[in-house]
């Protein structure tokens, strides 16, 4: 059952976490000229976003809080670190950039997926600090379980949001219809 859901959500994570018309290699597929460290590095961030969910779930198989409370944090903390730079790399030179260049009038729609991205980091860094501010021997597992499966339901809704915004640009780009 649980076991079995959770695998099911690391291969949502894996399918939803590079945006389509992200290529291999992190390229967009646009004519913009990109620099090669950028691309690079976006694609870094979204592969330790994939491993970091994918660690994160596992944990949260493991039957004993206090076991788990520590490697725990240190995935949140990876976490915290790894989405602000995922962020600041889609927004500036990124897909998100691009998006805009090729649909000014979606500015409103990309402005939104940058608000619940940092809404998304914002609910991170609050389950973070509970879990790190209560006693290691509170039982707070199944809240923050549950919490922590929320958050990951949202990121995976997040990124699927932008994947469906940023294949519809170029979509259009390339003659697709509306």
């Amino acid at each position: 059952g649980d076991v079995y859901k959770r695998q099911e959500q690391c291969l949502v994570i894996a399918i939803c976490s590079r945006p389509m018309g992200v290529q291999r290699g992190g390229s967009v597929m646009t004519n913009s000229n990109e620099s090669n460290s950028q691309t690079d590095s976006l694609e870094v961030c979204q592969n330790q976003e994939s491993m970091l969910l994918a660690n994160l779930l596992r944990l949260l198989d493991k039957p004993c809080w206090r076991q788990r409370r520590q490697p725990l944090l240190d995935t949140l903390d990876l976490m915290l670190i790894n989405l602000p730079n995922y962020l600041q790399l889609a927004s500036r030179g990124g897909y998100f950039t691009d998006v805009i260049r090729l649909r000014p009038n979606w500015y409103q729609q990309v402005e939104a997926l940058h608000s619940a991205n940092i809404d998304c980091i914002r609910s991170l860094r609050e389950i973070r600090n509970r879990i790190e501010r209560a006693r290691s021997s509170a039982t707070i597992e199944i809240k923050e379980s549950g919490d922590i499966d929320a958050w990951v339901r949202s990121l995976v809704s997040i990124r699927g949001h932008e994947s469906r915004l940023l294949q519809a640009a170029f979509t259009l780009d390339i003659g697709g219809e509306a």
